[in-house]
């Protein structure tokens, strides 16, 4: 899986639209491919923000731990909308694409993840920019756990913790 970008909007500390080209470059005379992405930046930056994005954005309810309930993952949601000032529309979303390989067949998938303050969460994915309307909220949400097992979900947690290097 490589992650290509993330658009968040309304997201934590992010006000507004902000798009985050993660997408790997080459970088030498062989042309191979530099597939680390360092985020640096003081507290409060949204170094946090994006990790948490790109985990709510694959894994909904899970990214908040097992056995939420529903008006426990509404509340959840809700926080995470930006609440600074000239904001009004009490929405926000999440939009990640990337690429997976099966069986040597290589797809780009677009996930969006958006919600209003005190309303479920709409989910929407994409292959190969084609959107997958025959699957449900839960269908959707089971493919992507499937296609990027929850134990990915822990790399992220640990990633968000601020352990001394």
């Amino acid at each position: 899986m490589i992650i290509k970008s993330l658009i968040v909007n309304n997201f934590r500390v992010f006000r507004g639209v902000h798009e985050i080209d993660l997408a790997p470059r080459s970088g030498n005379k062989e042309n191979l491919t530099k597939p680390i992405i360092l985020f640096g930046g003081l507290n409060g930056a949204g170094k946090t923000s994006i990790l948490s994005a790109v985990r709510v954005a694959l894994y909904g309810r899970i990214a908040f731990g097992r056995g939420l309930s529903t008006p426990e993952y509404q509340k959840q949601l809700d926080a995470l909308i930006h609440n600074g000032v000239g904001i009004s529309d009490n929405r926000s979303s999440i939009e990640l694409v990337f690429t997976h390989s099966h069986n040597g067949i290589e797809s780009e998938y677009k996930i969006t993840r958006a919600w209003e303050r005190g309303k479920r969460d709409k989910l929407i994915l994409k292959q190969n920019n084609e959107e997958l309307t025959q699957l449900s909220y839960d269908q959707c949400q089971s493919f992507l756990t499937e296609l990027i097992p929850t134990g990915i979900a822990d790399l992220f947690s640990l990633m968000e913790k601020k352990l001394p290097i």
